[in-house]
């Protein structure tokens, strides 16, 4: 029996079923028909189901990944996958995560962020932080999103509007599940 390695196999291996004020962390594997096991990982806010680590997550997610290079901006740790993407990266130079639950990191910044001096996690919305910041970046990941998982156009423009002054010249900004990526 083998098992497919994937960023959430990673994962899996860095938590345990866990839980803090208003986070749980579950860990889940499954065995395919075909003698494959795939192991996933669980975030649950507040009772409901926030964000998983199933196959689905890491192919959303590998364009970010490829694409990510000099000054890189995380809007949302969730469970870390985009963080181990690129944190080792060569052509990375430093990773900034905005994380609006203290709780979320509390739990997993320090398991995915590891000894690379590189990376640097703020506890404020992505609104307050694109507002506050005079830091630029190659590319922006907005990988938030409001009530079950959907990004409403006047949110992704509103999210446009914020975050294009953030960008270096000839700078990416991205969106999880969401076509838009400026400039081209």
């Amino acid at each position: 029996m083998s098992t497919i390695q994937t960023v959430s196999s990673d994962l899996f291996d860095l938590f345990e079923n866990e839980s803090n004020d208003s986070v749980e962390i579950m860990k889940t594997s499954v065995t395919y028909n075909n003698g494959y096991v795939q192991k996933f990982v669980e975030m649950k806010i507040s009772g409901i189901e926030w964000m998983n680590t199933d196959c689905n997550e890491d192919d959303n997610h590998g364009e970010f990944a490829d694409l990510a290079n000099g000054d890189v901006l995380i809007a949302g740790l969730g469970l870390g996958g985009d963080v181990l993407l690129v944190k080792d990266k060569i052509n990375v130079d430093s990773v900034h995560v905005v994380e609006s639950s203290a709780d979320v990191i509390d739990l997993v910044w320090d398991r995915v962020s590891g000894a690379a001096g590189n990376l640097q996690v703020y506890n404020q919305t992505i609104e307050s932080f694109l507002q506050s910041t005079s830091l630029t970046f190659d590319v922006i990941w907005i990988d938030i999103y409001r009530e079950l998982g959907i990004q409403i156009p006047d949110e992704i423009q509103a999210m446009v509007t914020l975050a294009t002054p953030r960008l270096k010249q000839g700078g990416r900004l991205l969106f999880w599940k969401y076509p838009v990526y400026l400039p081209s």
